[in-house]
């Protein structure tokens, strides 16, 4: 498939994981049921602690946890601002040659939210699908396009095969609600099938419930998507939370079948327009297959 399949989880830093145990790491994945894991395997035009990767990648295929990879893009120089986009698809090719993972998502934010967005977005897309045209790409970024319209939305998703959003309910508590949102705003602008993050992790006070971690997941599956993942296993995540880990773990996923479209019938008409315009939503909006 060209994209993951069942529960998933984000890891940031792998010598913070289980201790920087690669095997123990895997073994507790594998027992919560993640089928896949993403690593961040680079940031900006570097590599992300190399030395950490390989040990780990080995030990997750071992367990049975495909291993994906993840990297935060910036496009441009912080300061100048000039394109750095080459340089941080080489980081990527790179990176996909030594390790071989299962698939690459990309993580652009504020960064790119700058002028020149549209041609790094380009730049890197086109550099790293000419170098694996097959490989499974996802673009992992803010829930709703509608409250980001600077980012190049459609440059990424042209080379994208899956929507991977971070749909982080902060200081609220309707993840069910922001999740059916994101994936109908998503899929307007590309219809490609959306594996959504969800909150498993502490910040700045506020913590998820436990049962919202369950509503995510029930909604998640509601929708007929292919699975969901959650940020993050370290960074405050669900290796320092064992509530959130008995309520992931609970979450079943079954056979791998073929997602079908979200249903945005009833979605806002207004959006129609302002999708036009700001983040170059071009078709009619996608219909649950068999209506």
């Amino acid at each position: 498939m060209n994209h993951p399949v069942g529960k998933g989880v984000f890891i940031w830093q792998l010598d913070k994981c289980a201790g920087g145990n690669p095997a123990e790491l895997a073994r507790q994945l594998a027992s919560l049921g993640f089928t896949w894991a993403a690593v961040k395997l680079a940031n900006g035009m570097a590599d992300f602690k190399p030395e950490l990767v390989g040990p780990a990648f080995e030990a997750l295929a071992l367990a049975g946890v495909s291993p994906w990879a993840w990297h935060y893009i910036y496009g441009g120089n912080i300061i100048t601002g000039a394109s750095i986009a080459k340089q941080e698809a080489a980081a990527a090719v790179r990176n996909i040659q030594r390790f071989g993972p299962a698939g690459w998502i990309i993580d652009p934010e504020g960064e790119y939210k700058r002028k020149g967005a549209a041609g790094w977005a380009n730049t890197y897309m086109t550099a790293v699908r000419a170098a694996y045209p097959d490989l499974p790409i996802g673009l992992c970024s803010y829930r709703w396009p509608s409250y980001h319209p600077e980012l190049p939305w459609r440059d990424f998703t042209h080379y994208c095969d899956f929507h991977a959003p971070q749909v982080y309910w902060l200081k609220a508590r309707n993840p069910g609600e922001q999740l059916r949102r994101s994936a109908r705003e998503l899929t307007a602008i590309r219809d490609l099938p959306v594996v959504p993050v969800g909150s498993a992790f502490a910040e700045h006070g506020w913590q998820p419930q436990p049962g919202e971690l369950d509503e995510f997941d029930r909604t998640a599956q509601e929708l007929g998507l292919p699975g969901v993942s959650w940020w993050c296993w370290d960074d405050h995540g669900l290796e320092e939370h064992p509530e959130y880990r008995a309520r992931i773990k609970a979450h079943e996923w079954g056979t791998a079948s073929e997602p079908h479209a979200v249903d945005i019938e009833d979605w806002a008409p207004e959006f129609d327009a302002w999708a036009r315009e700001k983040i170059g939503y071009l078709g009619n909006w996608p219909k649950r297959k068999g209506k």
